[in-house]
């Protein structure tokens, strides 16, 4: 996401990448403005005009159309943002019906500032800093299976799986099937990357430095990370999103951030420490100043007044907010205790 102009009673945006879009799909508010270019068919033109001046040939034209948000429609990872409203500005229709499509690239203005809260301006600050890295992109490397993930603000997407298993590891020229195997997922890797993105070998054993290896004997230059994990498949990604592996430059990434935080509630929920769950305790805790850090998932966290007033609070008393992401491991761990947990400055007793 990048920010273009800042008037105070409204934004000018460009998507950047699907962060942006998942993020200004998380923001967006039922009758708030959005405007950009879109089209229209102008039924006033073309040939064969019927009697009520409207025309059954009619132009497709390019206007700028400001709607009224009414519905918004994101799959998570989609390049593309469907917000569906009623027409408010533009020369034609007004009232009418109309769909923007929004994908990354484009520029749109948003109004109605002061219906975003201080959550809303957060998960924007951070949406813009990280459109100035590249793409995150972790293979988990094993003897026999190599997953290729691609990880964005919302969740991780599983982008390729190869796989040995089956057949092949025993047989009489098993050193030039593992080396074809090697060859054949660096090669589907290559075609995957883009030259912002930043690559991260996992895996317990030597196989990601083979395939290391062969990614730079296929020319590949550009920045590799290597990251020994204690295992393999998707125990290897949490490992590294929790920051197990030591790796610093995932550690401020906001699913890395997330899941950290759950494991360490879920550490503290096992030794009866200084965590709580649910609202009624949350809000207790929250009300005594004890909140050191919020973990709420994003969606619930613009569910209703009372998360947004919790957030308030506890951003008040000098508590962290983190927002988390709602399509992985952690966010369901989240969800399954009620969309929020906090870590407390000291231990409460219930």
């Amino acid at each position: 996401m990048q920010l273009v102009k800042d008037s105070g009673e409204s934004l000018t945006l460009r998507i950047r990448s699907i962060d942006g879009l998942w993020a200004l799909a998380t923001m967006l508010r039922k009758g708030q403005r959005i405007g950009m270019l879109g089209a229209r068919r102008d039924t006033t033109t073309g040939r064969n005009v019927v009697e009520d001046g409207r025309s059954k040939a009619a132009e497709r034209r390019s206007m700028r159309i400001e709607l009224a948000v009414e519905q918004v429609e994101h799959q998570p990872f989609s390049e593309r943002l469907r917000v569906h409203g009623t027409i408010t500005d533009a020369p034609i229709d007004l009232g009418a019906h109309h769909t923007h499509l929004i994908s990354i690239g484009d520029k749109l203005d948003v109004y109605d500032m002061e219906m975003w809260t201080l959550d809303d301006r957060a998960l924007l600050k951070s949406t813009i800093a990280v459109a100035s890295s590249g793409r995150i992109i972790v293979v988990v490397v094993e003897a026999d299976e190599i997953t290729t993930h691609l990880l964005s603000m919302s969740g991780w997407k599983e982008l390729d799986h190869k796989t040995l298993r089956g057949g092949g590891k025993r047989a009489t020229n098993a050193d030039s099937v593992l080396s074809g195997f090697i060859h054949s997922a660096a090669s589907a890797l290559i075609q995957t990357l883009t030259p912002d993105s930043d690559l991260h070998l996992l895996g317990p054993g030597s196989s990601k430095q083979a395939l290391d290896l062969e990614l730079s004997s296929l020319g590949h230059r550009g920045k590799r990370v290597l990251v020994p994990t204690n295992s393999g498949g998707r125990s290897a990604l949490h490992e590294f999103l929790s920051g197990s592996t030591g790796n610093q430059a995932i550690t401020e990434h906001a699913l890395a951030k997330a899941t950290t935080l759950m494991d360490e509630s879920l550490r503290r929920i096992a030794t009866n420490g200084a965590v709580v769950y649910g609202m009624k305790a949350i809000q207790q805790a929250a009300d005594e100043g004890a909140i050191e850090t919020l973990l709420i998932d994003a969606e619930y966290l613009r569910s209703g007044t009372d998360t947004s007033e919790l957030s308030n609070l506890v951003r008040a008393t000098g508590g962290e907010i983190v927002q988390c992401p709602s399509h992985h491991d952690a966010s369901q761990e989240l969800l399954g205790l009620g969309g929020c947990i906090a870590l407390l400055r000291w231990r409460i007793d219930p």
